[in-house]
């Protein structure tokens, strides 16, 4: 790794590949010797120290995870080190400068987050299950049904950011209409029942009827603050004037 490191132009990417390598060992990982380096991609195995023990002198189940510089951009890909494979795990950092500054400045946090939400986690429950290990206890691995449950619990806003995610959780949300009838109904009230005659027009789709709603509230709530802000202003320059005015007066009847 270290000679296809220095052979990269970006000192960001450098520094980038260097940080998502040391999040894969604290995160469990280790480092296993199969390193292959085609052009400008870095393939690099991991395995967990469980399955290096067990396997002795066979070849443990591994993940591969290639990290490929684009110009400022940098593409690491994850799956299982096999035939088949597994579901590609993938990151773009499409301002590798810009990243490269958060590491060096100490606020890591967000991104190494990132890679342990975005790799790191989904490799270890592909690399668990291959092995038949237990998969660790996570929100991605429970059924579809206690999902929904605890969907259901979170306020609608919760929910709303929990959708941003992953596309999953956004698609495991949108198929549960019933989801989010009783989300409108704790936000906005219960429905009255459109009249036989008009019954078709009304949206059934409950989460787009909710986020329309949602829509015109926070709009309504914009304009009424616009409005308050020039009331504001208004009530202002009216003091304003009112005080220049008075201090005139005072002049002139000196």
């Amino acid at each position: 790794m270290d000679l296809w490191l220095r052979s990269l132009k970006s000192k960001a990417i450098q520094l980038l590949v260097t940080e998502i390598d040391s999040v894969f060992l604290e995160f469990g990982f280790v480092g296993y010797h199969t390193v292959d380096q085609k052009n400008s991609t870095l393939s690099v195995s991991y395995t967990l120290p469980a399955l290096n023990d067990q396997t002795k002198n066979k070849v443990p189940p591994s993940v591969q995870v290639k990290f490929q510089p684009l110009a400022n951009f940098l593409v690491i890909c994850g799956s299982l080190a096999r035939e088949n494979g597994s579901p590609l795990r993938r990151l773009v950092f499409n301002k590798a400068g810009a990243f490269a500054s958060v590491i060096t400045s100490g606020e890591v946090t967000e991104f190494r987050r990132t890679i342990k939400d975005g790799l790191c986690f989904p490799l270890l429950i592909d690399i668990t299950e291959e092995a038949g290990l237990p998969v660790p206890n996570c929100f991605s691995t429970l059924p579809d049904e206690l999902k929904l449950g605890i969907m259901a619990l979170l306020p609608a806003e919760a929910l709303a950011r929990m959708e941003c995610a992953c596309a999953g959780l956004r698609i495991l949300s949108a198929s549960s209409n019933q989801l989010w009838e009783a989300k409108y109904c704790e936000v906005f009230g219960k429905v009255v029942v459109a009249e036989a005659g008009s019954s078709s027009s009304v949206e059934k789709n409950w989460r787009k009827r909710f986020t329309s709603r949602a829509e015109k509230k926070r709009k309504l709530a914009k304009e009424k603050e616009e409005k308050m802000g020039l009331l504001l202003e208004k009530r202002v320059r009216f003091m304003r004037d009112y005080y220049i005015k008075s201090k005139r007066r005072g002049y002139n009847n000196a």
